[in-house]
């Protein structure tokens, strides 16, 4: 068999396209167990703290708590950060899903209930969901533990600013 004759059965036959995607999960397990090493080799084994800590929602309640309980300020502005970012890709995520939506709806003039512009709706809808969910966890973790932080520190900048006064008055 020829490389030509292998590849068309790869391409158009259910077998070549099955073995194409097991060798493509196995390529993709691969890639990531790599990625996985070499960034564990650039941070030379140190993970960080909300690394771990933020991947599930119950994990990420307990380091809520853990963090109102401290009052850490680091933690707590590392915690806004992460919500941060994952409100940013939420909104963007949901960007995207809404320029292909429009693609599709651009596409196919003659008829909008197609499967394409359901699935492109569909996810639109999720990525929203999931912006409003990550901006609703930001709202609450900035009142209960950033805005504390900062009056904390805006209080002692005023303190300071007083003495700062009194003894100019002097």
């Amino acid at each position: 068999m020829s490389a030509l004759s292998i590849a068309d059965w790869l391409k158009n036959s259910i077998p070549g396209l099955l073995v194409l995607g097991a060798l493509g999960s196995i390529l993709a397990v691969w890639v990531f167990r790599i990625v996985r090493f070499t960034l564990k080799v650039i941070s030379r084994g140190r993970q960080v703290y909300f690394n771990r800590e933020f991947r599930r929602g119950q994990d990420a309640g307990m380091v809520f708590s853990h963090l109102v309980v401290k009052k850490d300020a680091i933690m707590a502005m590392t915690w806004a950060a992460f919500r941060i970012a994952r409100l940013l890709i939420a909104l963007a995520a949901f960007l995207g899903s809404l320029i292909v939506l429009l693609y599709l709806l651009q596409l196919t003039s003659g008829s909008v209930l197609t499967f394409g512009t359901f699935i492109a709706v569909l996810t639109s809808f999720l990525f929203l969901r999931w912006a409003f969910e990550e901006y609703q966890e930001l709202r609450a973790s900035y009142r209960a533990l950033v805005a504390p932080i900062i009056t904390t520190i805006r209080e002692k900048v005023d303190a300071s600013e007083e003495d700062d006064l009194e003894n100019n008055d002097d």
